[in-house]
């Protein structure tokens, strides 16, 4: 996988570094956050009654 800017290291077996893999996690971290931090939204109320037909739902999940 690997980013452009931060090429996989292979070892002499041919198999990514345990330093590549840890900057891909990290960079994959870093993309993540950046997701998160720009444009994922949340609802302003978390409790399902706050949805459409919400009493309805809440009333049948706890059936």
């Amino acid at each position: 996988m690997g980013s452009s800017l931060f090429p996989p290291k292979k070892g002499r077996s041919g198999i990514e570094t345990p330093f590549s893999i840890a900057l891909q996690v990290s960079l994959a971290f870093q993309q993540l956050r950046d997701f998160i931090d720009t444009k994922y939204t949340t609802r302003p109320e978390i409790a399902v009654t706050s949805l459409p037909d919400g009493e309805a739902r809440y009333n049948e999940l706890v059936r």
